[in-house]
């Protein structure tokens, strides 16, 4: 498990959602265009149509605040803290069977959240484009980078799909049921997807996205 760096300390010990969002802006660096991302993609000559750009792949969902720093980096040694992050989730949310893949079809993106009671949490996804129910955007990642995985949403591995990281236990959980343990008593889970901020007033603030194709583009993506 990796030691958070001293740069995101301000992040780990945020006391509410506008501190954690002031101490992740302060390490992105960087800013890049949309084209900027797409041209860097090594699967660029794959991504003709619009919606397949990976510009458009990325989760975006960035505050109000926060809402110029799409498509920034971060600076060292931040970036390779959220990487390593990447593939510990990537450990979390695998089985004995099947592993998950960082990929377009799988794990790629992170939220970054803030909880009144708990501080900053990223909420990662894996399994995000299940062949079954999400049949154009499994079909379409596997256009791009045809070693995409396939699955379902009734795979054993599909339950796991929830794994989140609190910046200030240093933790990690996989939250699968309809309430969690631990600090993920505050996360609810509904058809494998979880409820967070459904609303200001119970206590949760999204901060701002973080993505990573380390098949396809050598950075993580703050958007």
């Amino acid at each position: 498990m990796p030691k958070t760096p001293e740069c995101l300390a301000g992040l780990a010990h945020a006391r509410s959602d506008t501190e954690a969002c002031d101490a992740l802006l302060s390490v992105l660096v960087d800013r890049r265009s949309a084209d900027d991302i797409n041209n860097g993609s090594a699967f660029k000559n794959n991504c003709t149509a619009s919606y397949l750009k990976l510009s458009n792949w990325c989760s975006t969902g960035a505050c109000k605040a926060a809402s110029t720093k799409r498509y920034w980096g971060a600076v060292e040694p931040a970036e390779t803290f959220f990487k390593v992050l990447f593939d510990e989730a990537r450990w979390a949310t695998s089985t004995k069977t099947v592993q998950t893949q960082l990929s377009r079809s799988d794990l790629f993106h992170g939220h970054i959240v803030y909880n009144n009671d708990h501080g900053v949490f990223i909420v990662f996804h894996a399994k995000e484009y299940p062949a079954d129910i999400e049949v154009a955007k499994s079909g379409f990642a596997r256009q791009v980078d045809p070693l995409c995985v396939s699955f379902n949403k009734d795979d054993e591995c599909f339950k796991l799909r929830n794994a989140v990281y609190s910046m200030a236990t240093e933790e990690w959980e996989v939250v699968t049921q309809k309430k969690g343990t631990g600090f993920g008593d505050a996360l609810t889970v509904e058809d494998g997807v979880p409820v967070l901020w459904k609303t200001q007033q119970e206590g949760w603030f999204g901060i701002m996205d973080i993505n990573y194709f380390p098949r396809e583009y050598p950075h993580v993506i703050f958007a």
